[in-house]
């Protein structure tokens, strides 16, 4: 019995097999590909652009429910949140009472969902810049660790040497 399944990802390119353990020794393994010169690419069908800008809702059609002022980012989406739970309790009633009239209450949750998901879009160049600000931080503190580790054995080395020489310089005297 023959099984069809889709893969989750694509397969590597053949280039891999050139990653050799001897190859990389040698250093004779490809050359990383060239700078993106173009404004798009094109990856599993889909194309994107080089320089990503998140398009505001107006110009996606949609209206923007909440303040796009900076640093109101958590409070906005608390709101959003509490919105979305709000129109949920309503949804459910009008399910209870009239259920033909649920269909603009699910358009109400869509475009709570949608200025949602705008939101945290808008907030990703901020997450990913203090993700590599903690990243630095880290690195900085283990290279501090090590350099106060290697000062240490530097300063246990010099007294080690400066016994030994003390030593031999009494039993040079004897």
């Amino acid at each position: 019995m023959s099984e069809s399944y889709e893969q989750d990802f694509a397969p590597p390119p053949p280039i891999w097999r050139q990653f050799t353990d001897e190859n990389v020794k040698k250093g004779v393994t490809p050359k990383p590909p060239d700078p993106l010169t173009e404004e798009e690419y094109t990856i599993y069908g889909e194309t994107f652009s080089v320089n990503y800008k998140l398009e505001p809702l107006s110009e996606t059609g949609n209206t923007q429910l909440y303040d796009s002022t900076p640093g109101k980012e958590i409070e906005e989406l608390k709101k959003l949140n509490h919105s979305l739970l709000m129109l949920f309790y309503e949804l459910i009633d009008i399910i209870l009472k009239s259920p033909e009239k649920f269909k603009s209450k699910i358009s109400d949750m869509e475009t709570v969902v949608i200025n949602f998901s705008h939101l945290i879009n808008s907030l990703r160049s901020k997450q990913a810049r203090n993700f590599l600000i903690i990243t630095m931080e880290k690195q900085v503190k283990r290279r501090q660790k090590a350099m106060k580790k290697i000062d240490e054995i530097i300063s246990e080395s010099k007294k080690t040497i400066k016994k030994r020489l003390e030593e031999c310089g009494q039993e040079s005297k004897k």
